[in-house]
């Protein structure tokens, strides 16, 4: 029986996706990184830590973790005032409030990147209890520990969940976690292999409560 429906929230309620690399762009640029296609890949679903790691060990680059952290802060109200709810999201939302299902956003971006950009998008009402891989001080995705501490805390167990992911690494830590999984394949952004999930959809108005509870038939 369905309990609960987990969200990443970059990339599959809003399309901030399109955003990030605009401004990653610029911000790169001014730190003297080469923003490449295969770094923007590389690091897609990734927490801040995380991209940290990936810069100073993989391409070497002399950039302390308060050097890149207080660069995004100074992007991250611009990428979600941008952005926008993708299609159909209130609708299946509503639908999933009504019937009563827990929901809760679980990403890796900071809590206070959550909550501005729910608030922005007047979407906060549907989700009292969020998790942030970062403010746990938990691994980032892939690795499946936040959605492991959402799902305990939420007193719900993987085979009464659904998780919602668009990234490759958002992917795989959905997987791992056990839980029914549900791709927004949007293709602005996404690519890859996804043949393990469950269902894969490019936006929410391919989606209502009727259809995912046959995942749990």
């Amino acid at each position: 029986m369905l309990k609960a429906v987990l969200f990443d929230m970059d990339g599959v309620l809003v399309d901030s996706e399109l955003y990030w690399p605009q401004y990653e762009e610029k911000l790169f640029s001014d730190l003297g990184i080469n923003f490449t296609d295969e770094f923007k890949k590389e690091i897609l679903g990734l927490n801040l830590v995380d991209i940290g790691k990936i810069i100073r060990s993989k391409y070497s680059y002399a950039l302390s973790q308060e050097e890149l952290e207080n660069a995004y802060e100074k992007i991250s109200i611009d990428v979600y005032k941008s952005s926008n709810l993708l299609s159909g999201v209130k609708s299946f939302l509503d639908e999933l409030q009504t019937h009563g299902t827990t929901l809760a956003i679980v990403s890796s971006s900071p809590m206070h990147w959550i909550n501005l950009c729910l608030s922005l998008k007047d979407i906060s009402t549907y989700f009292p209890m969020n998790f942030s891989a970062r403010d746990y001080n938990m691994p980032g995705k892939p690795k499946p520990d936040i959605y492991l501490e959402a799902m305990k805390q939420l007193g719900v167990s993987p085979e009464e969940t659904i998780i919602f992911e668009d990234s490759q690494n958002g992917y795989r830590s959905a997987i791992a976690s056990g839980a029914k999984v549900v791709v927004v394949t949007d293709p602005r952004w996404c690519s890859g292999d996804y043949s393990r999930a469950n269902f894969q959809v490019e936006n929410f108005e391919e989606l209502d409560l009727k259809l995912i509870e046959t995942l749990f038939k």
